[in-house]
């Protein structure tokens, strides 16, 4: 009935990728490439990134299934086409929560210095600040660099969440707990 709604088109690319499951299955790969053109098609016609648009959900639609497909070449060219969104974006909140999306997408495929300086550019932009300080911290846990840790919880420690939710309070309590598990970490003074 309205063939110029962005949001239907999202949708349509959400089933068609969820229901193609493996690109080896059989109609796999067919399912995808219907999947890429809803999302191409709701990001022509989406002209905001304002809730109900879903312009940026649909990029990060493309991503997952270049990804699957290994097409490095169009993943390449939709990574480059959301960093240029971001970089160019007047609204450093809109800025902030692109790279957010950034760097936990480098995050689950463990590419852990992209994806700190992703949440480190999510947090400058004033975008879930303190999840951000947090989420880097576990990074260079990870990278066994407890100092680094150390530092960003507590930075983390001293902003408070925009809002509150059940997950928010496990968040809190882990970087108490972990503060706590790194007090004989010893954090150089930074020369002036």
């Amino acid at each position: 009935y309205y063939p110029d709604n962005a949001d239907a088109h999202y949708y349509l690319g959400l089933i068609y990728e969820i229901e193609a499951g493996s690109p080896a299955e059989q109609g796999g790969a067919a399912s995808y490439r219907l999947a890429v053109e809803e999302y191409k098609k709701a990001i022509q016609l989406n002209t905001n990134f304002n809730v109900p648009a879903y312009k940026l959900d649909s990029y990060f639609g493309l991503l997952h299934i270049y990804e699957k497909l290994i097409d490095e070449e169009n993943y390449s060219a939709t990574e480059k086409e959301i960093i240029n969104i971001a970089e160019t974006s007047a609204d450093r909140i809109e800025r902030g929560r692109i790279y957010f999306k950034l760097a936990e997408l480098y995050e689950n495929k463990s590419r852990n210095s992209l994806a700190i300086d992703y949440y480190r550019q999510s947090y400058l932009n004033g975008y879930r600040q303190k999840l951000s300080l947090f989420r880097i911290s576990i990074l260079y846990r990870k990278m066994r660099n407890y100092t680094q840790e150390k530092e960003y919880l507590i930075l983390a420690n001293k902003y408070e969440f925009a809002n509150d939710e059940p997950s928010n309070y496990e968040v809190q309590k882990s970087i108490i707990q972990r503060l706590t598990d790194l007090q004989n970490v010893r954090i150089p003074k930074k020369l002036n």
